[in-house]
């Protein structure tokens, strides 16, 4: 579990024996850390921070050093998703691009797909295959960028505030989740547009959304300081943890799917273990 803090600092944590233990800091930035990106393998991080900074880690002799950095502009390089690959890294980006990173020799900025939409993307997923890039903006719309073409190859129906998540599924590629600020969570077949399930039940932005291991229950994070799992295919939730006292800025499974872990304005993690909330 990887966490970035406001004081710039970057800290892995190991769950065991009920609590959470600090495995490694590094203090890597220094303003705090907007966006986090883990690659599929775990063998990289991506880093991106108010001070400017895009950085890239690496795993070397287990600890985590820096591979690479380029001074982004933080209204460049919001929102980071790598490619499954682990080869380049897409960011949303306040003059309306999608931004595409490549890890090479040095990181540097390689294209920009141009949104059809006058608005900042917020959040960027790529899709399974690598084929597609989704991205939520502020206005509520959300775009699939072909990657090879760089151009918009599908438009979703969308939310009526801006989006805070989008994540694909791994088992089923064409199904798209994505939460907003209106307080809904949306369930997109992007085969043909659609929008197959909307699930409601926050009483505040849904800042975040994950997808367990098994491919049904999702998690999300509001602004009501509120974890919430859902059913997928039944279209319920069927847990909710009030362990933070803040506002809950995100959630996420372990990659194994045995616990659940969520990080507050309230400065704590919480871990949760997912047979509480089958």
């Amino acid at each position: 579990l990887v966490s970035g803090g406001m004081d710039g600092s970057i800290k892995g944590w190991r769950s065991g024996s009920g609590e959470l233990k600090e495995g490694f800091r590094v203090d890597g930035h220094s303003l705090g850390v907007v966006s986090l990106a883990r690659s599929r393998d775990s063998a990289r991080l991506a880093t991106m921070s108010l001070d400017g900074y895009l950085k890239l880690w690496k795993w070397e002799d287990s600890e985590m050093v820096e591979e690479g950095k380029v001074d982004a502009n933080v209204a460049e390089a919001w929102g980071l998703c790598f490619n499954p690959d682990g080869t380049h890294i897409a960011s949303g980006s306040h003059s309306f691009r999608v931004n595409i990173w490549s890890c090479g020799e040095e990181l540097t900025r390689e294209s920009s797909l141009k949104s059809e939409r006058g608005s900042m993307v917020m959040n960027v997923a790529y899709s399974p295959d690598g084929r597609l890039i989704a991205a939520g903006s502020s206005d509520g719309s959300i775009q699939l960028f072909d990657v090879e073409s760089g151009s918009v190859s599908t438009k979703l129906p969308g939310h009526a505030l801006t989006v805070r998540s989008l994540k694909f599924s791994t088992t089923e590629p064409d199904i798209l989740i994505t939460s907003a600020d209106d307080q809904m969570i949306n369930i997109y077949d992007t085969r043909n547009s659609q929008l197959t399930a909307n699930l409601q039940g926050h009483n505040g932005f849904v800042f975040s959304v994950d997808l367990h291991v098994d491919n049904v229950r999702i998690a999300s994070a509001s602004a009501d300081k509120t974890v919430k799992v859902w059913d997928r295919r039944r279209k319920e939730c069927d847990y909710t943890s009030k362990a933070h006292d803040d506002l809950v800025w995100g959630a996420c499974f372990f990659d194994n799917g045995s616990k659940l872990a969520s990080i507050s304005d309230d400065k704590k993690i919480s871990v949760i273990d997912c047979a509480t909330t089958a």
